[in-house]
């Protein structure tokens, strides 16, 4: 287990980032910037991290691994009780409690690199579950994931008027009539 010290400096060092990737393209940070607003020394910045593309790949590894922790946990559940909008609600919660950094990578300029990770490590989950040799049920996969990243990116981008909890049950909704019928 990391020390305590370790992970609230990292976490500083990732709220000082987040917050600075709010306020202008990632070319533009610099570690000065982060050091300053995480109060802590450069030389603790480079213990932790190369560089800033290096702290930008860790924030994208670790919000992966947290989606699909909630799509693991929620999808066998969804597939055991035969409803998946608390998989949507646990996405969309997180969405919203990251809303600054979704914000960001929703942004075409700013977050293709993030979105792209995102969405092929889903589709890389989602293929799991298919049969191999079964191509139709693969692009089914493939094609449900591709739509909610979409529907997800324009929900952060505000093209889709709905709260969290509205948007959980519609996608839940449609889950359920297709994935559950396969």
């Amino acid at each position: 287990m990391t020390d305590r010290r370790i992970r609230r400096t990292e976490r500083e060092i990732k709220r000082a980032f987040t917050t600075l990737l709010t306020q202008k393209k990632l070319s533009k940070i610099t570690i000065a910037e982060i050091t300053d607003l995480a109060d802590i020394g450069r030389g603790t910045f480079y213990t932790h991290y190369q560089d800033i593309y290096d702290l930008y790949d860790a924030l994208i590894e670790k919000i992966t691994a947290d989606l699909l922790t909630i799509y693991r946990r929620e999808s066998a559940k969804g597939v055991q009780n035969g409803n998946f909008i608390p998989l949507f609600e646990g996405l969309a919660n997180y969405v919203t409690a990251n809303k600054e950094l979704f914000t960001f990578f929703a942004n075409d300029e700013n977050g293709v690199p993030a979105v792209s990770h995102l969405q092929e490590a889903f589709k890389r989950e989602a293929t799991k579950c298919s049969s191999k040799d079964d191509l139709t049920e693969n692009i089914q996969y493939l094609y449900s994931v591709s739509g909610i990243f979409g529907i997800f990116t324009d929900w952060v981008r505000g093209k889709i008027k709905a709260t969290p909890q509205e948007l959980s049950t519609a996608l839940g909704k449609i889950a359920n009539a297709s994935w559950l019928h396969r």
